[in-house]
């Protein structure tokens, strides 16, 4: 099976070490009836490997002279449909052959009975995919259309004949096995409403037809099998373990299936690292959105226009399309739960394979899919595949505190991943006694309490080492303590603290000295980490190399203004006060919210003075929401703090 991906783009080499090289993509087996019986939706896609589409043929629709022989109206000839070109297919390195097809003018008007020989011919379509050991999607694909001419355009008035069809269909398909996949609809743009409920019904009347359609793999329609459209809050996925989602891409579209000279641009070239990146944000998005909740994703359709009035396209060459080709089929091969079909008309406007010679029509195509069934795949530059990205010291925000550490966490965010663990490795030096013992923590702010989306504050996870070199893991699982309270957090962090907050040591006056060397953060997923991009916030010269602002706060930051540090009239705390100044130094900083935690965390008392001005919202005593305000104040969140 495939490793799960997605990409990052937040984070450059210069500020990671990472762990793990990136896994090979998924050969092209297939698994015996037992195995792909016991499969997962998301197996199933896998399994998928690279698909190839038949287009132009049974899909034929429009002002033509309907015959016997409807499928060659666009050019592809009757002759060509062999054994020997789905062998052939399989041969270049694709275990999947989608079937696109119209029925309309096969259908019975009135009783909607689709006419036995042409649901005859299909089927030698799929046995000639099944004698390859090939998966097989077929469709309802032009029986709809924009312009209003085919019957599924009428949308909800359509439902009976569009239902009674595909009863028609499951019926006659109903033994064949799980390597064919049943597609509802191609490109129809219905409201949202109208598409959920199309989509329900064809799930329900497949599976009300029994047999092998009990459990088959259903292919539902997004909105205008558009990325961004389907993922959309609007469009519903029935409560079915066994469907998938069907999204096409031509992304860019004007390299992808605009014509030269087209009102709303046409490109002849492709290929920028900004562009490569852009597919694989396209699939992390995809897979975040559907792949995470067990719903797999299927690209029906992806290629570039070739062809253009009956002639090739001179200005495109044919290495830029290779390297499109291979790209969106290795974002594929590479993300669990996405599987992608080439789009290939033969005599159209994509033409890749000719069926009447049964090669390719460009070399640099061919060797693009043999390359992918050997597991060469295209992963672009800086990205590997890991499931942890470790900082070293020097490439993490130091805050005031020596060995104290900030990392920003909202690129991961992003990503849909969650951080289960984190790992802190360094040292300890004492010059009087080794058995000494030690400890630190972990500080993820803006997590969200008990479910309140009204106030955020932060958690704390508590980790504990000894010995003069350490390596220590926190599992972060959702549950900490503030006040001697039990909360549980939303692990969906913006930012983390690294800190060194207490010591003990075996007796009275040891020194001990903490280093913190790395820290890793291990996610709940496999990601890919694009390493090429720069860094979101800070910024990559903040990053690397702190600025005095940070490493050194101004003069704004370590010492509060008059309004922040003089109490008022009403104000318990002396008139000498300096809110905010746990540690009694004279200033405002990191290392007060330090001390703060180490006494609500691990009980370290406060001097009267010291409780006196960790209090700073005034309520009568520091608390965890103190702390916070603190923390916000020194990292210029908030410009002052919100005394009473």
């Amino acid at each position: 099976m495939k490793m799960f991906k997605k990409v990052l783009s937040a984070v450059t080499a210069s500020a990671l070490t990472l762990s793990m090289a990136a896994g090979s993509a998924a050969m092209f087996t297939s698994v015996s009836a037992a195995d792909i019986n016991s499969m997962t939706a998301v197996q199933l896609v896998d399994d998928m490997g690279n698909g190839w589409n038949l287009g132009n043929t049974f899909d034929c629709w429009g002002n033509i002279t309907w015959t016997d022989q409807t499928w060659t109206a666009w050019g592809n000839k009757d002759e060509y449909l062999t054994q020997a070109l789905f062998t052939s297919i399989k041969n270049s390195g694709f275990n999947a052959v989608r079937i696109p097809i119209t029925w309309a003018n096969w259908t019975d008007s009135s009783s909607f009975d689709i006419d036995d020989s042409y649901l005859a011919k299909i089927k030698t379509m799929v046995d000639y995919c099944y004698e390859n050991d090939m998966y097989v999607i077929i469709n309802m694909h032009w029986d709809w259309v924009s312009d209003g001419s085919q019957w599924l355009n009428q949308g909800s008035g359509a439902k009976t004949q569009f239902l009674t069809m595909w009863t028609e269909i499951a019926n006659y398909f109903k033994d064949y096995d799980r390597h064919l996949v049943f597609e509802d609809m191609n490109e129809v743009t219905f409201d949202y409403a109208t598409l959920n409920d199309f989509n329900a019904s064809f799930v329900d009347t497949v599976r009300a037809t029994g047999g092998n359609n009990a459990d088959r793999l259903l292919l539902l329609a997004g909105s205008n099998t558009n990325q961004e459209q389907t993922c959309n809050s609007q469009f519903a996925v029935p409560d079915d373990d066994m469907v998938a989602v069907s999204i096409h891409y031509y992304t860019p579209p004007q390299w992808c299936v605009a014509e030269p000279g087209a009102s709303w641009g046409y490109s002849s070239t492709w290929g920028t690292d900004a562009e490569v990146k852009a597919v694989y944000d396209d699939f992390n998005e995809m897979a975040n959105y559907f792949v995470t909740q067990g719903v797999p994703v299927i690209i029906g359709e992806y290629g570039v226009l070739n062809y253009y009035k009956d002639a090739k396209l001179t200005d495109k060459s044919a290495s830029d399309i290779a390297n499109y080709l291979k790209t969106v089929a290795s974002a594929g091969l590479q993300t669990e739960g996405i599987a992608t079909f080439l789009w290939d008309d033969c005599c159209g406007q994509h033409q890749c394979f000719d069926r009447s010679t049964l090669s390719w029509y460009d070399a640099e195509v061919q060797q693009v899919y043999a390359d992918l069934a050997n597991g060469d795949v295209e992963i672009p530059d800086g990205m590997i595949l890991t499931d942890r990205v470790t900082y070293t010291a020097d490439k993490m925000e130091a805050l005031d505190d020596p060995d104290c550490y900030n990392i920003d966490l909202k690129p991961y965010k992003d990503l849909n991943v969650k951080i289960t663990d984190v790992v802190v490795k360094g040292s300890i030096t004492s010059a009087q006694n080794s058995s000494q013992f030690s400890g630190g923590g972990v500080v993820a702010f803006n997590a969200f309490w008990d479910g309140d989306d009204t106030a955020r504050n932060y958690s704390t996870e508590e980790w504990y080492f000894d010995g003069s070199n350490f390596s220590c893991i926190t599992n972060l699982d959702g549950v900490c303590v503030s006040d001697d309270v039990e909360h549980t957090y939303e692990m969906e962090f913006d930012f983390m603290n690294i800190n060194t907050w207490w010591t003990w040591s075996a007796a009275e006056g040891d020194t001990v000295d903490i280093t913190i060397d790395e820290v890793t953060l291990i996610f709940d997923q496999k990601i890919y980490v694009d390493a090429s991009t720069g860094v979101v916030v800070p910024g990559e010269e903040e990053t690397t190399e702190p600025s005095e602002e940070t490493t050194e706060p101004s003069e704004e930051t370590t010492e509060p203004s008059e309004e922040t540090t003089e109490s008022t009239e009403d104000s318990s705390a002396s008139d000498e006060a300096v809110y905010g100044d746990v540690n009694l130094d004279g200033k405002v900083s990191i290392a007060d919210v330090l001390t703060l935690n180490k006494n609500l965390m691990a009980g370290e008392a406060l001097s009267e003075e010291a409780q006196k001005n960790a209090d700073v919202d005034r309520d009568g005593k520091p608390t965890s929401a103190d702390a916070l305000n603190l923390l916000k104040y020194t990292i210029k969140v908030i410009e002052v703090l919100p005394v009473a």
